[in-house]
């Protein structure tokens, strides 16, 4: 694999990484750890994939993964895991949120404080929203400190 991709980080999205823990770990074992791993969910859980199995996925691979980017979207369009599994993550982790056109604005700061409590990561992305006038986001943009720490 060195040979053939020396300086390329791997990335697992589209669809659900974690709908077959078995598949994604068969492909993890064959990445050196000598790249950077990514892996792009929204961190699923069910009867047949509980939170304990997605810890242990984690704990067995955190020398190869480099950091999970999980989805969380005010308007939902899953079954999201519980918060507390987040913090309770072995690898790196950050929360991505994409805000289209017409997401729900007055319900953004309860949305940001509810990974705020919990010292949680969170990177929000405009998609079709103009997060530039939202009034919401704007009292945010002169505190530095605060908008790299949460947002």
């Amino acid at each position: 694999m060195d040979e053939i991709t020396p300086r390329c980080d791997f990335v697992f999205t589209g669809g659900e990484p974690f709908a077959d823990i078995e598949k994604l770990q068969i492909m993890l074992d064959e990445i050196p750890t000598t790249h950077r791993v990514f892996i792009n969910t929204t961190l699923p859980v069910s009867k047949c994939q509980t939170e304990e199995d997605i810890l242990a996925f984690a704990e067995r691979n955190k020398h190869k993964i480099t950091c999970i980017n999980v989805s969380r979207h005010m308007q939902h369009y899953v079954v999201e895991s519980n918060d507390s599994l987040l913090t309770r993550l072995p690898v790196p982790f950050r929360i991505n949120c994409v805000l289209y056109k017409d997401y729900p604005k007055e319900d953004l700061i309860p949305f940001i404080e509810r990974f705020r409590k919990l010292r949680l990561p969170l990177r929000l992305q405009g998609h079709g929203a103009d997060l530039s006038q939202d009034p919401a986001l704007l009292h945010h943009r002169g505190d530095r400190s605060r908008r790299r720490r949460y947002l």
